[in-house]
């Protein structure tokens, strides 16, 4: 998956569509997720997730690190660094093999479901920064069938099943989920001059009755749904002082965590801070995930 590195958005680019704000979520003791409480039941056949995320730490406290769950059937999570998918159980559980392990780069990923295609291949469709991101496995839903997603059971982000397990560290931004319809990424983003994969204004999208659209915009409100469903969003452990300015549109130089640091000094804050965890003593080198010549 050399392209999608080489299409990641890594730098600050203005676009005529910028994106303010995004939420800092940190894994283990952290236990910082948010998510759909309480919906009704939309098209469990056919939906579109989209949303714009940076990691900040590749090396999981579980052995993987979820983006997102809607039961135990239903779940959307890294596995090795790449992104493994479940339909409606083991059964229908897709995995990928292009690996997203670049930490200094906003991803674009976007899931576009319609089991009623009568081709298995076009019932899940993945995108990383507008390119299909093919899965390397055959366990495709049937034709028609109805999925754990979207389903009347909360919808989590983050983590797994609002368990307080399997958290991811990172930088959420735009996260949209569209009921009804299985659209292409050119519906969230766009290629600019430079051959770089950057965000699109969602105002004209029809995201269905259950879907929603969150940009964390407004910190008097940090839930609103921008879609105009009144889909709020609520949080476990995420307050206003986890809006960042950190943004597909305005990427940060952050701690870069592939590096060896010794064990007892955690990366926190996404990757803004490092905290000691035992002994004494704190390493006064740490390397950046952006160089700079100058300035």
């Amino acid at each position: 998956m050399e392209t999608l590195q080489r299409n990641a958005n890594r730098g600050s680019i203005s676009t005529g569509y910028d994106i303010d704000n995004s939420l800092k979520c940190q894994a283990n003791s952290g236990n910082e997720w948010f998510y759909r409480n309480n919906p009704t039941t939309g098209n469990k056949r056919t939906f579109t997730f989209s949303f714009w995320l940076k990691r900040t730490q590749l090396d999981s406290y579980e052995a993987d690190q979820y983006l997102m769950s809607q039961g135990s059937n239903a779940r959307f999570h890294f596995a090795g660094h790449t992104l493994r998918f479940m339909f409606d159980g083991n059964s229908t559980e897709l995995e990928a093999a292009g690996r997203l392990r670049d930490i200094a780069a906003w991803y674009h990923i976007v899931l576009a479901i319609d089991t009623t295609q009568a081709t298995n291949t076009n019932r899940v469709k993945a995108y990383v920064n507008g390119e299909d991101y093919p899965f390397n496995n055959s366990d495709w839903p049937s034709q028609n069938q109805e999925s754990s997603w979207m389903s009347g059971t909360d919808m989590y982000f983050n983590t797994r099943d609002g368990d307080g397990s399997y958290d991811n560290s990172g930088y959420w931004a735009e996260v949209a989920v569209v009921d009804g319809q299985q659209l292409a990424p050119t519906e969230f983003g766009e290629y600019n001059d430079d051959g770089v994969w950057v965000p699109k204004d969602l105002s004209d999208i029809t995201f269905g009755n259950e879907g929603f659209w969150w940009n964390f915009s407004d910190a008097s409100n940090l839930g609103a749904d921008s879609s105009g469903n009144s889909n709020t969003a609520t949080f476990n452990n995420l307050t206003t002082a986890d809006l960042a300015t950190d943004t597909p549109t305005n990427n940060f130089a952050t701690i870069n965590p592939l590096f060896k640091y010794p064990p007892s000094q955690e990366i926190r804050q996404g990757a803004t801070q490092v905290t000691r965890t035992s002994g004494s003593g704190l390493n006064k080198t740490f390397f950046s995930t952006i160089g700079v010549s100058s300035g």
